[in-house]
Parts: C-alpha cells; sequence; structure tokens
C-alpha cells in the first residue's frame, strides 16, 4: 500500500527548471573555465594557491602558482594563458571578488571576452 502511493504520488512544491549545458567551443581554449585551489604550504616563492584554468572543449588544465586571490594575479595569469593559446571567447568562474572585480570585467570588455558567473553555492557549476 505505501508502495502504490510512492509510485502513484503527484509531487508539489515548486516544479523544477531544466538544466542548461554549456556548449563547447568550436576550436580548443575558446571556452575555459576559472577556479583558485588552496591553501597550500607556501612555497619558497611566497606561493599558497594555484590558480586553475581548465578547457571546456578539451580539459586540458593548466595551473598557476599564485601568492593570493587578487584580481591583480588573475589577470596576470589570464594574460600568460592568452599569449600562450590565444584570446578566449568566453570566460566561466565562480563569484570569487578576484572574478567581480572592475579590473576583471574591464579586462574582459577590452578583449570581447564574454564573462558567465556560476550561480553561488553551487561548484559543481564551475
Amino acid at each position: 500500500m505505501f508502495f502504490e502511493y510512492l509510485v502513484n504520488k503527484v509531487p508539489s512544491g515548486k516544479r523544477q527548471g531544466f538544466l542548461h549545458p554549456i556548449p563547447t567551443g568550436r576550436r580548443p581554449f575558446a571556452v575555459v573555465h576559472l577556479d583558485h585551489l588552496g591553501t597550500f604550504v607556501t612555497s619558497s616563492k611566497r606561493n599558497k594557491e594555484l590558480f586553475v584554468i581548465i578547457d571546456n572543449m578539451t580539459r586540458f588544465v593548466h595551473l598557476y602558482p599564485v601568492r593570493d586571490t587578487s584580481s591583480k594575479n588573475v589577470l596576470k595569469s589570464v594574460k600568460i594563458f592568452v599569449e600562450d593559446f590565444g584570446l578566449q571567447n568566453r570566460i566561466i568562474s565562480d563569484r570569487g571578488s578576484c572574478f567581480t572585480s572592475h579590473e576583471f570585467e574591464r579586462f574582459c570588455g577590452e578583449n570581447g571576452i564574454l564573462h558567465t558567473l556560476n550561480s553561488t553555492s553551487h561548484p559543481q557549476g564551475n
């Protein structure tokens, strides 16, 4: 009887939304995900964090050691990445202060990069 109830029960409450998968770019490094990893033991060059860039198409991971999560360090690492692999069409990141700063938004705007922010408290989106 209880099993019958579970099978035939009509869901109540707010209806779940549809998922919107992130389309892969047309070329490698066209769409990249950015995030920080750490805090680690301080290195000899005083780096404590890793800045992570992941390509959406190939899943290629590039790591940059950084001292902290400031927007200055993020921009420095992204500019090195752009020199090595070309300009991205889209950057996807969380809502960390380094990614929502005016400097980072200005960099994306000047280079025609679409910057997408993940929803808050949902690390699986990055």
